[in-house]
């Protein structure tokens, strides 16, 4: 177990990757194309945050952002963060060893695409 956790925390990471051609099935919003990733595997708080407020200054209004973490605690505080900046939580999708966010810049009502 010990070893898992060290390898997932040294190996070398992009936090911030634009996506070209990228979709996902959002629960309760269909097929959305995603705009940027952000890596977290292994960051805590308040990294995640910071690379999210990073990503949402970059992406235009209604753009998809995908988060990827597996810290419960930086999972939790993003819902609010997004309150704070204007922006929506659009879904949090829990796999087995980590947690996929997805938010969307600006306070805007879902639409299907």
């Amino acid at each position: 177990m010990f070893w898992k956790w060290f390898k997932r925390q040294s190996r070398p990471r992009s936090a911030l990757t634009r996506c070209e051609g990228y979709r996902v099935d959002l629960p309760g919003l269909g097929e959305m194309p995603v705009s940027m990733r952000i890596d977290c595997i292994g960051a805590s708080c308040p990294r995640p945050q910071m690379l999210a407020i990073k990503a949402l200054e970059q992406v235009g209004e209604g753009e998809i952002i995908e988060l990827i973490s597996d810290n419960p605690s930086s999972v939790e505080s993003l819902g609010s963060l997004m309150e704070v900046l204007g922006s929506t939580h659009a879904a949090t999708i829990k796999e087995k060893t980590q947690w996929r966010i997805y938010l969307r810049k600006g306070l805007v009502t879902p639409i299907k695409q």
